[in-house]
């Protein structure tokens, strides 16, 4: 008997070491079998591991995601195109100026489409973001809301956009005038609602973090132009509308992880969790609040305006629209049936997503070089008072005018890009053409592939902008772009599916600097960080802790 329940136990053990051998065979198999879809096609790639593939070290917060693809790319800079895997996930670097333009221009059509998770379950503004469309619902909407954006269109907004900065005057002003007297520093504080970082700004004399202050200007333009709300962040932090909305971004810890691990190709967890990428109460209150002014104006109860919004319900009931942007043919669909409130309110909350953020984050970082560079800072400000005393006053002429304010800009926007990497998806096989020594060689993307531009690695090249660390507003004068191929540049990513609201976004902050640095100058401060570091906990881009700069108002002759 002895004997016997023995053997049974010894087969019992032996089943069980058995099956975990299968289960760790089957997890190998999982996450190490597509380890070899680059090799297969000869294209260079970056050595993966099993579980993380090549983002350990992002995986870990080693490195901020600008820094990784950064990375990424020095690591297979030199060769067209090149592998990593993101988990278990193969992907396809573009790396040579030709082959991005490939993809992102002349053969468009197969990779119109952007990579995304496909949810059971996921709220219909979400998905109807023209970030989230594909194939020909991205095509039709993209071609309908374009001509929002048209040159016309933004110069109509430009007093909206005038409005705002001149509440970012007012509130310098007036905390400028606030520092050497506790009376006036208290009454800015009651009306700022003591607002903790802004009484923060009052206590550190002229010290100012720069996201707070300029994310609140680029908040209260979109809330003018998008959402037909006029709000004044600065001095009414508590409303409803700023309090709700400036939180639209929070994501948890715990939500993070898990969208960290779908992307790594682990979507089997889909049939287990609903993944939100936007605070659900934030969310809520905007799509209520845009239903109620949609219906208002509509129904003629509420005064329309030359926002977004309205250009958006005026395109639903304009009749046929008739494409003809590049990649796209020319169809012609019935925008009632496409522009239904759920595409509208989509687009007004991609307005805020898109625009918040991105121009925020251009204007502080522009304010940090210039901070760093003082002659520069001058020269742009010589342009400004010259341009604005031709012109008698801030117009859109006036703003078209400022070339060196753009130059600094969009030289901002090269040596700090909002977006690490811009993402396409092959949408059927495409055989695409690489450059090689010998003249030139074919491969077989296959449909479903996804493939990026790394943002960071291209404006970091010393082979397409010399001693990429400087700040050199130089590089953008019309001689300098002209020597080298417009691709390396991705400020704004290219072909159909580039940034629609450019022209926008450059109206803005060109605006913004213009009213700020007429009358205001920038210098760093015991709280400046130089070196700059990134946060690494953000996709988008971030300081680690902030961008603190001292801003002195100019003396007036």
């Amino acid at each position: 008997m002895d004997f016997l329940s023995c053997l049974s136990s010894t087969n019992y053990s032996s089943y069980v070491v058995a099956l975990l051998c299968l289960v760790l065979w089957y997890l190998y198999k999982y996450f190490t079998g597509t380890f070899g879809t680059w090799e297969k096609k000869g294209i260079p790639y970056a050595t993966p591991l099993i579980f993380f593939g090549n983002i350990k070290d992002r995986m870990f917060f080693r490195l901020s995601f600008h820094e990784f693809y950064l990375e990424m790319y020095n690591k297979l800079k030199g060769y067209p195109v090149g592998g990593m895997f993101e988990g278990r996930k193969a992907k396809l670097i573009l790396i040579d100026p030709e082959v991005i333009k490939q993809v992102m221009v002349r053969d468009f059509e197969y990779f119109t489409d952007r990579p995304s998770v496909i949810m059971r379950r996921q709220d219909p503004h979400v998905a109807n973001l023209l970030l989230s469309l594909k194939g020909k619902k991205w095509k039709i909407v993209r071609s309908l809301m374009t001509p929002a954006f048209t040159s016309g269109k933004i110069k109509s907004m430009v007093q909206m956009v005038d409005t705002v900065a001149m509440q970012l005057m007012k509130y310098l002003n007036v905390r400028n005038e606030s520092n050497g007297s506790d009376e006036a520093k208290s009454k800015v504080l009651n009306e700022s609602g003591n607002d903790e970082k802004f009484s923060d700004a009052l206590k550190n004399g002229g010290e100012m973090e720069m996201k707070e202050l300029f994310g609140r200007y680029t908040f209260d333009v979109i809330a003018s132009c998008a959402f037909g709300v006029q709000c004044d962040s600065y001095l009414q932090p508590e409303a409803d509308f700023v309090r709700v909305v400036s939180n639209f971004d929070y994501i948890s810890i715990k939500m993070r992880i898990l969208i960290f691990l779908v992307i790594m190709g682990n979507t089997w967890l889909l049939h287990f969790v609903q993944l939100n990428f936007l605070n659900p109460s934030a969310l809520s209150f905007l799509v209520a609040l845009l239903k109620k002014t949609k219906t208002e104006r509509e129904e003629g109860k509420k005064e329309q305006r030359n926002d977004f919004l309205q250009l958006m319900i005026d395109a639903k009931h304009g009749g046929n629209v008739e494409k003809t942007e590049v990649g796209i043919e020319k169809e012609i669909e019935s925008p009632q049936k496409v522009l239904t409130e759920e595409v509208i309110i989509a687009q007004c909350l991609l307005f805020l997503l898109a625009g918040y953020e991105t121009s925020s984050t251009l204007l502080t970082f522009a304010a940090y070089e210039l901070a760093l560079n003082p002659k520069i800072q001058d020269k742009v400000r010589e342009e400004i008072n010259a341009v604005l005393e031709s012109h008698q006053g801030i117009t859109y002429e006036a703003l078209n005018d400022m070339v060196y304010l753009e130059m600094v800009l969009l030289e901002a926007l090269r040596k700090h890009p909002p977006v690490a990497r811009i993402d396409r998806e092959c949408v059927k096989d495409y055989t695409m053409t690489l450059p090689t020594e010998d003249g030139e060689r074919k491969i077989v993307i296959e449909k479903g592939t996804p493939v990026f531009v790394s943002v960071m690695g291209l404006h970091y090249d010393p082979k397409y902008f010399p001693e990429p660390h400087e700040f050199r507003p130089e590089r953008f004068s019309a001689e300098e772009k002209a020597k080298r191929s417009p691709y390396v540049f991705q400020g704004f990513g290219h072909g159909p599916r580039n940034c629609l609201g450019m022209r926008f976004a450059l109206m803005s902050t060109k605006l913004a600097m213009a009213h700020f640095l007429r009358d205001y100058e920038v210098s760093t401060s015991t709280k400046t960080q130089i070196p700059l570091e990134y946060n690494r906990f953000a996709m988008l881009l971030k300081a680690k802790n902030g961008i603190w700069l001292n801003v002195k108002k100019l003396k007036k002759n």
